[in-house]
């Protein structure tokens, strides 16, 4: 599999160097972006992780047990995933109600103000 991959790259790099290069830069943004992701799991992960321990400086008894731990730990990944699936969700949304937006939006009034001329003296 890896072969048919540096193989086909290969072949890419000696026809087509921009097209290389646009893929190369293809897949570093995908890879950036996927570690970005991942960093934010491991931060939700980590603080949930953590809350026992907050819990109980705090004073609310929670057992700080090996497998409390990883319970929290686990419910934090699940929430997580359901926060970030609903964020999707609602760009998804935004971007196809986009076109939309000024179909159903309220017209807005427009104000002319129209200045009084001044009445001569007499």
């Amino acid at each position: 599999m890896i072969e048919t991959v540096i193989s086909f790259l290969t072949t890419l790099m000696q026809t087509n160097t921009v097209l290389f290069i646009v893929i190369i830069v293809v897949i570093l943004v995908v890879a950036l972006k996927f570690m970005q992701y991942l960093l934010k799991i491991v931060t939700a992960v980590v603080i949930f992780a953590a809350f026992p321990f907050i819990a109980n400086a705090v004073g609310i008894p929670i057992p700080m047990t090996f497998s409390n731990i990883i319970w929290y730990a686990f419910m934090g990944l699940i929430i997580y995933f359901a926060f970030s699936a609903v964020a999707f969700a609602l760009k998804v949304t935004k971007l196809i109600t986009y076109p939309f937006k000024g179909a159903f939006e309220k017209k807005k009034t427009k104000y002319v103000y129209v200045k009084e001329k001044k009445k001569p003296k007499r």
